[in-house]
């Protein structure tokens, strides 16, 4: 192993130097899928934080609509299942007490 860092430093770049001077580094990513986004308000841009792609407003704006509809809906679906489990613990019990009494009225001469 040598101690010429030249094969390391081809996979890792500066973001972007016009951002200004928080340049950080950020390793080059083939497979990104883009989960994360950087948006420079200054010139209307919107950037992959990870592989630092320049993306299409749009479709980020839909896919983060996207994603807004669909935390609604399973906030609200948790919200239905928190009760249907809540209503299904009183049906326990009930049953549970049936059962004890039944048991008691079997062992009972």
């Amino acid at each position: 192993m040598s101690d010429d860092a030249s094969n390391v430093l081809p996979m890792i770049r500066p973001a972007r130097d016009d951002r200004g001077p928080h340049l950080r580094r950020v390793a080059r990513k083939p497979y990104c899928s883009h989960p994360r986004y950087a948006v420079d308000v200054v010139a209307r841009e919107v950037f992959c934080e990870d592989c630092d792609t320049e993306l299409d407003p749009i479709k980020v704006m839909e896919t983060l609509a996207l994603e807004v509809e669909r935390w609604r809906y399973m906030v609200t679906e948790q919200g239905r299942l928190t009760a249907e489990v809540e209503a299904l613990k009183v049906e326990v019990t009930k049953l549970r007490a049936a059962r004890n009494d039944l048991r008691r009225k079997a062992s009972a001469p």
